[in-house]
């Protein structure tokens, strides 16, 4: 899937696309860990972004997703 999307992104004429696919690393990473990352970094460079629901804080989410946000 990632592949298709640089695919999409650049020029069949390039090797950008060949380059770029061989120098990334993956990281096993739990979905609910991987949520929680991305949650975290988007309201690290956005004060916009914020997290509402219920079980939010006080008991960190739904399977932990939001667990340690609160207390940022």
């Amino acid at each position: 899937m990632l592949t298709s999307v640089f695919r999409s992104a650049v020029p069949k004429s390039s090797n950008l696309l060949r380059h770029t696919a061989r120098s990334m690393a993956t990281v096993d990473v739990p979905v609910r860990e991987a949520i929680n990352q991305a949650i975290d970094e988007e309201m690290d460079r956005d004060d916009r972004v914020y997290v509402i629901g219920e079980e939010v804080a006080q008991y960190q989410g739904a399977y932990k997703v939001t667990k340690g946000l609160y207390q940022k």
